[in-house]
């Protein structure tokens, strides 16, 4: 679930956890491919590891 804000396809952020950078390749909402989450929203995110430092800074 997305806690504040919104997340797109092609955002950079970091997971808290290790700290590692990732990519937001799809958003999936209800199994249905999205192209925005928002506040609010249950949202599987498909990731990939992305090289350098993030454009945008998100934590998850």
């Amino acid at each position: 679930q997305i806690q504040s804000g919104r997340c797109r396809v092609d955002d950079q952020c970091i997971i808290m956890l290790n700290r590692k950078c990732v990519e937001i390749t799809n958003i999936y909402r209800d199994n249905t491919k999205t192209d925005v989450g928002v506040y609010g929203e249950n949202v599987q995110l498909k990731l990939k590891k992305c090289l350098g430092n993030p454009r945008w800074i998100y934590s998850m």
